[in-house]
């Protein structure tokens, strides 16, 4: 509210206001690579972990329906909450957190790497982004935005799912891509922090450090009022 840039290194809407007049900025976050690395059998040819977003679902997300009609599909499996609703979701497996999320892709050839709307609006980008190639695991997603991040695939679901049939990942080699991508941007991430920070008054932020139980490989900044 008083003109700090700020950064935005999670893609969470519940933290973003579409009236701030603040500069938003995006950038690779500094994710924790050893968080995230899992590998096992690849029993699992596709999965999908995200809840269903009901109110984006019925009103401003064109891509909904798309991704219904992959997850339609009898090798593809569904993690996250309210998929109950959508009965043509063949296997919706159930709920998850976020520390059983790096199994899941552990055990995945591809993952689906869809946005939601604000996140397409802002050019931003999702924790499947880094989570399931550091598993081994290749994201098909739908947006050319962010694929200079190893193992991400801009085909789209439709074509994507076919595409994806026909081939195999090499895993390790996936793995190993995304884990030298998400190293190298660690420290530059965690400068542009470090120079925001030196913006604001003494006394006025704390860094919020990452650490496994946290719900997102993120390191975030806020502003802590006395009365808050």
């Amino acid at each position: 509210t008083k003109g700090y840039p700020v950064s935005l290194f999670a893609s969470s809407e519940k933290l973003l206001s579409r009236q701030s007049a603040v500069k938003e900025e995006v950038l690779f976050p500094p994710v924790a690579t050893s968080l995230w690395t899992r590998m096992g059998p690849r029993f699992i040819p596709f999965a999908h972990v995200g809840n269903c977003k009901v109110r984006e679902a019925q009103s401003s997300w064109p891509l909904f329906e798309e991704l219904l009609r992959a997850l339609e599909q009898s090798d593809v499996f569904v993690w996250g909450k309210h998929w109950e609703n959508f009965p043509q979701v063949r296997n919706w497996v159930g709920e998850t957190g976020i520390s059983g999320v790096p199994d899941i892709y552990g055990k995945a050839l591809y993952a689906l790497g869809v946005l939601y709307p604000f996140q397409l609006e802002r050019g931003a980008f999702s924790s499947r982004y880094w989570q399931a190639p550091l598993a081994g695991c290749s994201l098909i997603c739908e947006s050319a935005s962010q694929t200079s991040i190893p193992g991400v695939y801009p085909w789209g679901l439709k074509d994507g799912l076919e595409r994806a049939r026909r081939e195999k990942p090499d895993t390790l080699a996936v793995q190993r891509e995304a884990t030298n991508f998400w190293l190298a941007h660690w420290d530059q991430a965690k400068a542009r922090v470090s120079e925001a920070l030196k913006e604001m008054p003494p006394g006025d932020t704390h860094i919020l450090p990452q650490s496994p139980s946290a719900w997102t490989s993120c390191a975030s900044f806020r502003r802590l009022y006395a009365d808050d």
